[in-house]
C-alpha cells in the first residue's frame, strides 16, 4: 500500500500523476478539509489525520510505502515514522536534518529511504532547461 502524507499542493501534484499513472492504491493522509476533498475528488481514499497519530501507526504496516509530501520541518519525523513502521519513504522535500543518520539503519532493515526528490520550482528548473 502507498500512503501519501500531505495532499497539500505538492501532494495533489503527486496524486494527479499517480492518477495519469493509473496507480490508484494509495491512501492520502490529510486533516485539512479542504484538501482532503481535492484528494477524493481524484479518486482517493482520504484518512484525515496527521500523520502521527496512532490512527496512522496501526495501519501503515512493514512494506508499505510512505510519499512524504509535507512540508520540510517534518521530514526527519517522517523518516523515525517510516523506520518505526520498516516501511519505505519517499520524501519529495527537503530536511535539514541530515538523512544519512538513517542510512544504517535503513540498510539493516532493508529499507529504501529516498530524500530530496521532490519537486524543483523556479530557477533550478530554469538551469536545467
Amino acid at each position: 500500500m502507498i500512503y501519501l502524507f500531505g495532499a497539500g499542493r505538492q501532494g495533489y501534484v503527486t496524486l494527479e500523476t499517480l492518477k495519469d499513472l493509473g496507480i490508484y492504491d494509495v491512501i492520502a493522509v490529510e486533516r485539512d478539509e479542504k484538501n482532503a476533498a481535492q484528494a477524493q475528488a481524484l479518486g482517493y481514499r482520504v484518512i484525515g489525520s496527521s500523520f502521527d497519530s496512532p490512527e496512522i501507526s496501526k495501519v501503515v504496516k512493514e512494506g508499505d510505502l510512505i510519499l512524504n509530501c509535507l512540508p520540510a520541518r517534518f521530514g526527519d519525523k517522517v523518516l523515525k515514522f517510516a523506520a518505526s513502521r520498516k516501511a519505505h519513504c519517499i520524501d519529495i522535500s527537503y530536511m535539514e536534518e541530515d538523512p544519512f543518520d538513517y542510512e544504517e539503519d535503513a540498510l539493516r532493515m532493508g529499507l529504501k529511504f529516498i530524500v530530496d526528490a521532490g519537486f524543483a520550482p523556479g530557477v533550478s528548473n530554469f538551469l536545467i532547461g
